[in-house]
């Protein structure tokens, strides 16, 4: 990869800066899984080269190691292919988002889903349809979505990863929200405890929606970080993986 003499970007680093766009930020991690090559010394060198032309730049905060956001140079480019570009996160939902970028990505990659679009690119293009009316009138907007072919038709799914038990009332208006409107096809919690699995288990009985039976399920967080494709998922009637129900075919990173 060399950006000297005004040489254009190969593909790896401009999907590289394009995924920043959408998420707002890189790990060094993210950068060695999907888009560095060679040796980890170039790996290494390419993900420097970038940073030195300014395409990317280091996270503010001196505290945090290994993490990018846009430089001015990146700003630039994605500017002038008209493509959006997200603030970066809250340094605490850092790793929660993460694991959602690394596993759509992976996702995309391989085919599994298409168009995929993270909270900050849902509320930066204000996709009114796609968010729920919550406490205050407040909209929330699902913590990630993509679309999936199942059956020849493509679904729209809302992800929704769940790190940290919530308060029962604050999964009760997120759920009976979900109940009242038809845009996700399915509702994936990635549940990083069973407990919150439990959780919203209740609350769904509460609430009693069939609507909402039918689109809800759920799948542990770590079988999901190891392999979203093959991760068992349950549903109301059963369990399914990503690979046996969806029409995948490889493609390049989807940005």
């Amino acid at each position: 990869m060399d950006l000297k003499a005004g040489r254009p970007l190969n593909d790896s680093p401009f999907e590289a800066i394009a995924l920043v766009g959408k998420t707002g930020f890189i790990c060094r991690q993210t950068w060695n899984l999907f888009f560095a090559q060679g040796n980890l010394r170039w790996r290494r060198r390419q993900l420097y080269n970038l940073v030195e032309n300014h395409f990317l730049r280091p996270h503010a905060n001196q505290e945090v190691k290994n993490l990018y956001v846009l430089g001015p140079k990146g700003k630039e480019l994605l500017k002038s292919k008209n493509i959006s570009f997200v603030i970066p996160p809250m340094l605490h939902t850092v790793t929660h988002d993460r694991v959602l970028m690394q596993s759509l990505l992976r996702l995309s990659i391989n085919g599994f889903v298409t168009n995929w679009k993270t909270e900050a690119e849902l509320k930066k293009e204000s996709l009114g349809d796609w968010g729920l009316r919550v406490k205050n009138n407040k909209i929330k907007y699902p913590d990630a979505t993509a679309e999936i072919s199942v059956a020849d038709k493509v679904r729209l799914v809302a992800f929704e990863y769940e790190r940290e038990r919530k308060s029962f009332a604050r999964y009760r208006e997120i759920l009976f929200s979900y109940a009242q409107q038809s845009t996700y096809s399915m509702i994936l919690y990635i549940c990083e405890t069973e407990a919150i699995k439990t959780a919203l288990v209740k609350i769904m009985k509460q609430i009693q929606s069939t609507n909402l039976e039918s689109r809800i399920c759920f799948v542990d967080a770590d079988a999901w970080k190891s392999n979203p494709e093959s991760a068992p998922i349950a549903i109301r009637n059963g369990v399914v993986r990503l690979i046996d129900i969806c029409k995948a075919g490889p493609c390049k990173v989807a940005i």
